[in-house]
């Protein structure tokens, strides 16, 4: 087939000859360099990476404590309704699973940004320490699980916590801990 009737034919005020107008598009084409420049992900701060890490962990843990039967050992048909033991170790029950739930959506969401981080490894520091404290106290002469304002508890949750509110509290205070220096 012949080429087509919308193929324009102009003089190319350099060379003096002329071409169409396909030519000069596939001559700019084959001139174009190929390589596109790599654009680097924003450097994270630790407390950023702090905040994804303990909102993972929180929304996995708050999620398997739903999981009643599989993981808490309760003949719960599938959701957890009752006081268990998650991994047989830690108390859970539906507002304690909750909470996790809750306080991993915000770590992930407050990943975002260092000052957002910063804010909510503050904040779950203060909480975990309250709880804590408030747990040890109350679980002084008990054994077993025990409820502090409506959580399930034990010695097991009262040293995580207070273990979380340790490193909440470094990567709130140093949010660049972990990166090298230039």
């Amino acid at each position: 087939m012949a080429q087509r009737a919308t193929e324009f034919t102009r003089t190319t005020p350099d060379r003096g000859r002329s071409t169409t107008v396909r030519e000069e598009v596939r001559r700019g084409m084959e001139e174009r360099p190929t390589t596109r420049r790599k654009v680097s992900p924003p450097k994270r701060t630790a407390a950023q990476i702090a905040s994804l890490g303990m909102g993972i962990a929180s929304l996995s843990l708050g999620a398997l404590a739903f999981v009643g039967p599989l993981v808490t050992g309760n003949r719960d048909k599938v959701i957890n309704l009752r006081k268990g033991k998650l991994f047989d170790v830690f108390a859970m029950n539906p507002l304690h699973a909750g909470i996790h739930i809750g306080l991993g959506l915000l770590g992930i969401l407050a990943a975002r940004s260092q000052k957002a981080s910063r804010g909510y490894l503050a904040v779950s520091s203060a909480g975990h320490a309250a709880l804590a404290t408030t747990g040890i106290l109350a679980g002084r002469k008990r054994s077993g699980i025990y409820e502090v304002m409506g959580m399930a508890m034990n010695t097991a949750d009262n040293i995580l916590h207070s273990a979380w509110c340790g490193a909440a509290a470094l990567f709130a205070a140093r949010p660049n801990l972990l990166q090298r220096a230039a």
